[in-house]
């Protein structure tokens, strides 16, 4: 079994400096068969050209700005087993890449497999175990009790990691409706799960995460969770349970005047802007005649431990 690192890249010249090198020898140091490549994303802060510069092994991909989604097409073109996939604010642990792929090799139905992660200093943990939740009618995800245990488990989501190439080319790869970004990650675990693959939790395997620096300076923090909020009601509508969506829908307005007496108008905005996208969203919900699981399993898997 062989892997790609794929590294996505938008003006995060000086991020990549801090993370490239342990990308580098992580690879290196595999003993799994490991090549590493970044997708830019029309930067323009020079980052192409140090990245050709200063590490000549690594395979450079040019591309439109398509957040996430730029991965899709770059993927169908590589022929690795395992495509681990990451932004430009990660540095690996040196060991980190055969513990994620030892998974692959024990379980046939692995989707991803996600790492151990902390911040860059080391001290605190984001997890990586995680859970899908449907909580006052909004959809989301949220960190397990014992996401920092060295315990492995399932887990329902993972921005990046491992992934299995064929599942991930067989689920159409990310979905640009929830373009320029948020909840496309969410999007393909949930329907991985629903055909019945899984995904788990691998704590010999340790990344360090700086955390969403292209996507909030390029839109800003309120702008940023207006585009959640908006993404949430697609995925809502696109992929749960009418009776999640007709609870959702009814509870928008009031959800949303209610943040908007906090000075809070994101949630009420973003409800607006993804009303013209919500026929589409419905549209794409073929996939669900052959789903594996009803959503209230996939909500309560993790607090069951199976």
């Amino acid at each position: 079994m062989n892997a790609r690192i794929i590294v996505l890249n938008y003006n995060g010249l000086d991020i990549m400096k801090e993370c490239m090198p342990s990308v580098v020898r992580a690879a290196e140091r595999a003993k799994t068969q490991c090549k590493v490549s970044v997708i830019d994303n029309s930067s323009t802060d020079g980052s192409v050209k140090w990245l050709k510069d200063t590490f000549p092994c690594v395979e450079v991909c040019e591309s439109e700005n398509r957040v996430l989604c730029s991965y899709n097409d770059f993927i169908k073109t590589v022929g690795e087993d395992i495509v681990i996939l990451l932004n430009n604010d990660i540095k690996l642990d040196e060991r980190c890449i055969d513990p994620l792929t030892g998974v692959f090799e024990n379980r046939p139905d692995a989707f991803f497999v996600a790492s151990k992660v902390f911040d860059f200093s080391g001290r605190k943990c984001e997890g990586n175990l995680t859970r899908f939740f449907f909580r006052g009618g909004l959809f989301g995800s949220e960190a397990v009790s014992g996401s920092c245990s060295e315990k492995p488990g399932l887990s329902m989501q993972q921005g990046f990691g491992a992934f299995d190439r064929k599942k991930f080319e067989a689920l159409g790869g990310y979905d640009e409706i929830y373009l320029p970004g948020r909840l496309e990650d969410a999007d393909i675990c949930f329907r991985a799960w629903k055909k019945g693959w899984k995904g788990y939790y691998e704590p010999s395997s340790v990344m360090y995460h700086k955390g969403g620096e292209s996507f909030n300076r390029k839109f800003g923090a309120g702008k940023s969770l207006v585009i959640n909020f908006r993404n949430t009601y697609v995925f809502t509508v696109k992929n749960l349970e009418l009776k999640y969506v007709f609870a959702s829908l009814a509870l928008a307005i009031p959800r949303s005047l209610y943040f908007l007496c906090r000075f809070r108008p994101e949630n009420l905005i973003g409800f607006i802007y993804s009303i013209p996208m919500m026929a589409g969203a419905f549209r794409k919900r073929k996939y669900r005649l052959k789903s594996r699981y009803r959503d209230s399993d996939l909500f309560n898997m993790i607090l069951r431990g199976e």
